[in-house]
């Protein structure tokens, strides 16, 4: 029963693990505290902001969710009698998330959820920039080694192919391909001359008691 109390606490660092505060692939590469602090951030504001507009439904399959979230790595944990860090990895459990996710942003009538430009312009900054930083560490675990190699992941190189592309260059175009995939996102969300709002979906306004007009 300790064991299960103790799991049952410890149950938000598998949550989050997603972001980066887990180490990266067989948990043997750790990221800076920046990138889990940014995605953290982006995750919890999109999730409450999505709290805004609740239906039965929605609460029902969030609540649903939540407990799957809970009870199945509780589960396989306590079968395996090991606590949070041993067996069960934080990727288990990130399509889970996904899916919370996207039940907590439905019913939004616009795509970009009411957000205005500069807030989704924060997010998306913190997202490219985390996805960078993560990826410099996952090339640096395996060109030269963690260590103190430094920024520049073209010094000390043991691994590399034979191109004439250098590894700041890949990291470089990595980086530069995912924060152009986001400003082209940001551009289709925010189409010149639209102001953003917070608004239901017809659905959600429907269910809304309407003025009965006056004779």
């Amino acid at each position: 029963m300790i064991g299960l109390l103790a799991n049952l606490f410890d149950l938000p660092w598998l949550w989050t693990g997603g972001t980066g505060t887990w180490p990266l692939g067989w948990i043997d590469t750790p990221v800076p505290p920046a990138v889990w602090v940014f995605m953290l951030g982006a995750l919890a504001a999109v999730l409450f902001w999505g709290l805004q507009i609740m239906k039965k439904r929605k609460s029902i399959v969030i609540l649903l969710t939540l407990v799957v979230l809970i009870v199945v790595p509780l589960y396989v944990l306590y079968g395996w009698q090991a606590r949070v860090g041993e067996g069960v990895q934080p990727r288990y459990l990130l399509p889970l998330l996904l899916i919370l996710l996207g039940v907590a942003t439905y019913g939004f009538a616009r795509d970009n959820l009411g957000f205005t430009r500069l807030q989704s312009a924060v997010i998306f900054f913190g997202v490219a920039l985390s996805n960078s930083l993560a990826l410099h560490n996952n090339m640096r675990r395996y060109i030269s080694g963690l260590g103190d190699a430094g920024f520049n992941l073209n010094a000390n190189i043991e691994w590399w192919w034979n191109m004439p592309l250098s590894p700041m260059i890949v990291w470089a175009g990595g980086s530069a391909a995912f924060a152009l995939m986001l400003l082209g996102l940001w551009l289709w969300l925010y189409p010149k001359g639209e102001r953003p709002g917070l608004r239901v979906t017809a659905a959600a306004r429907a269910d809304q008691p309407q003025a009965t007009p006056q004779p």
